[in-house]
């Protein structure tokens, strides 16, 4: 396994809290913890499209990620491509929102990108 693999997760839950789906999978050469929270944003985008869902919230704990989606001007050079993809997606779909959220919220998320990084194929 190699030093720089990372593993993505993510859970959709209705508003009532109630699970709808999730997600897992391992990211291959990660630079830093924004980029394994981007490509999970990007991931939980394609589910909330694939499965028709609207008036989202997506919520992760690295604020860095929610700034830099949230910036007018690019910062990050390495992750420009990336955010770029999640604004696009973005702008077609008003009624997502993007937000940071406590560490301890996102439990369930994180032991799927546990499973993910221990994963030997693309998705679980």
């Amino acid at each position: 396994m190699a030093e720089d693999l990372e593993g993505k997760g993510g859970v959709l839950s209705d508003d009532a809290r109630q699970f709808r789906a999730s997600f897992a999978a391992p990211i291959p050469a990660v630079a830093s913890a924004r980029q394994v929270n981007l490509c999970a944003i990007k991931e939980g985008l394609k589910m909330v499209a694939a499965m028709q869902v609207n008036n989202v919230i997506i919520e992760t704990d690295c604020l860095e990620a929610v700034s830099s989606i949230a910036a007018v001007q690019f910062t990050y050079v390495d992750e420009e491509g990336l955010i770029d993809d999640i604004r696009q997606e973005l702008t077609h779909r008003t009624d997502i929102i993007v937000q940071h959220n406590s560490r301890v919220c996102n439990r369930v998320a994180h032991y799927l990108a546990n499973v993910a990084y221990g994963a030997s194929h693309g998705s679980i």
